[in-house]
C-alpha cells in the first residue's frame, strides 16, 4: 500500500461490509473521504472509538435520516458500547492511541473487521 492509499472497512446501512482503499491524492485529507463515505460530501461526521486502535466514523445526523444499522450496533456492543444503536454506513479505521491521528488499517486487521462483521450478519439472521 502506497502513502497515497488509505484502507478501511465501511459497513453500509444495511449492515453489508467492505474493503475500501482510496486514494489520498491530492489533498492527502482523510476527513473528506469520511464525510463521503458516511453519507455525503461536507456532511458532520463523529468518531466512536471502538479499541484501543480502532475508531469507528459515524455521520452526525445518521440517526435522523437512516434506521439502525444492526452491525455496527453488534460490533460497537462487542467492545461494551450498548447504550446506543449506530445508524447509516459506518466506516472503520486504524487509530494512533498517543496522538488520535486516524489510520490506515493493515489487510489483515481489514481482513479480519469483515470477517467479523459478516459473522454479526449471520447471528442477527442478515444471511
Amino acid at each position: 500500500m502506497s502513502e497515497t492509499t488509505f484502507r478501511v472497512v465501511k459497513i453500509d446501512a444495511d449492515g453489508v461490509p467492505s474493503t475500501e482503499e482510496w486514494n489520498l491524492e491530492p489533498s492527502g485529507q482523510v476527513l473528506p473521504l469520511l464525510q463521503g463515505a458516511v453519507g455525503g460530501e461536507f456532511r458532520r461526521v463523529d468518531c466512536v472509538n471502538l479499541l484501543e486502535r480502532l475508531d469507528m466514523w459515524i455521520g452526525e445526523e445518521s440517526m435522523h435520516e437512516f434506521e439502525p444499522n444492526p452491525v455496527a450496533t453488534a460490533l460497537a456492543a462487542s467492545t461494551g458500547l450498548v447504550w446506543q444503536k449506530y445508524h447509516g454506513p459506518v466506516v472503520l479505521a486504524g487509530v494512533d492511541p498517543t496522538t488520535g491521528r486516524t489510520l490506515p488499517l493493515s489487510a489483515d486487521h481489514a481482513v479480519f473487521l469483515v470477517h467479523q462483521a459478516r459473522k454479526a450478519r449471520r447471528v442477527l439472521g442478515l444471511d
